[in-house]
């Protein structure tokens, strides 16, 4: 293993995030007051970006597509609580669920590299 192998996971990990972040505005209903109420839904180009970047990170090493799957889990899970309590999906709760996914593949990157 070099030095830099590790960034390249880092490289990856906002793109993950990022994605899911689009397709939870997109997918769920919006609350009565979010700006998102008026879109149409463009699900499939980040789709394609979300399974790109986790294949290319299996691809790299299984280490790495493992922390693209659990940031999207850690997403995932802190959508679910975040959605359910405000009933709703906006920008704010999705910018939470981003943040809460990041630190989960950052988490999960630190374990597996100890």
């Amino acid at each position: 293993l070099y030095p830099g192998m590790r960034m390249n996971v880092l490289i990856l990990l906002p793109v993950v995030s990022r994605c899911c972040s689009v397709l939870a505005i997109e997918l769920l209903p919006p609350m009565a007051t979010s700006q998102y109420a008026q879109r149409k839904p463009h699900v499939l180009p980040p789709l394609v970006m979300l399974v790109l970047a986790i294949g290319c990170g299996f691809w790299m090493r299984t280490k790495f597509g493992l922390t693209l799957l659990f940031s999207v889990a850690g997403f995932c899970l802190a959508l679910l609580r975040a959605y359910r309590s405000l009933k709703g999906m906006n920008g704010d709760i999705s910018g939470y669920c981003l943040t809460i996914g990041e630190l989960t593949g950052l988490v999960t990157l630190a374990f597996l590299y100890r």
